[in-house]
């Protein structure tokens, strides 16, 4: 039998989400034309409680967020489509299977729960990112999305789990870690895209994900010629 899906269309939701204890668990929603102003989810007093926020069979569709936080939560089987707003910050989020599609806001996936978060805390994230993936067939499909500034960070989401568009989402490789600054000076490429790798070398990572800006048609055509140099440097996968 379908699961019933819950419709909430046209609200405004203020300061909502905020707790000491529990955990928020939504499930068949679709969230439609609502705007969400220093609302927080994923977060309580315990950042690794064996329970975290979750949502799974959703929709948030043409919302509008400001001031708003995402901590360490699950998400799963859910389709985001045209979110618009300020910076929205994913710290430490776990995707199975969630769409992005539309035109979506500045956004930014944090590998990390929290932007303080110490050694011990980035090890256990580390370690829960590995074990939940272990059984994820794919994370998160940006295949159809327009964004202006889109980043996964410190190992967010194995991008290989990642469906994207190979004509401008593009994955940058480094297997041998020896990218330098020097290197990336080097290159003939935006400030955009120098930016992207200068993250990518300073976490030490193996890949890294270049987005060409959609939404920003100037911008979007130069990193569409940053991509050649990068292939022509055998830097893309």
């Amino acid at each position: 039998m379908p699961m019933r899906t819950n419709i909430i269309h046209g609200r405004t939701f203020n300061r909502q989400g905020r707790r000491l204890f529990g955990t928020h668990d939504f499930a068949g929603l679709r969230i439609e034309s609502c705007a969400f102003e220093n609302c927080s989810f994923g977060y309580n007093s315990v950042p690794f409680s064996s329970k975290r926020d979750s949502v799974k069979n959703s929709e948030l569709v043409n919302c509008k967020i400001s001031r708003c936080l995402l901590g360490p939560a699950e998400i799963r089987s859910t389709r985001i489509s045209n979110l618009s707003g300020d910076m929205l910050i994913f710290w430490g989020a776990l995707f199975d299977q969630v769409v992005l599609e539309g035109k979506i806001g500045p956004l930014m996936l944090h590998g990390i729960p929290q932007s303080s978060a110490d050694t011990a805390l980035q090890e256990m994230q580390y370690a829960r990112v590995k074990k939940f993936y272990a059984d994820v067939p794919w994370a998160l499909d940006i295949s159809e999305s327009k964004s202006d500034d889109f980043a996964i960070r410190t190992g967010a989401i194995p991008l290989s789990l990642v469906r994207r568009d190979v004509n401008s989402q593009f994955l940058i490789t480094d297997s041998g870690g020896r990218l330098s600054r020097s290197d990336i000076d080097a290159l003939s490429v935006s400030r955009y895209t120098k930016v992207v790798l200068e993250v990518m070398a300073d976490e030490g990572l193996k890949e890294a994900l270049l987005v060409a800006p959609k939404l920003d048609k100037s911008l979007y055509g130069q990193v569409l010629q940053d991509a050649n140099v990068l292939a022509r440097n055998g830097m893309l996968s």
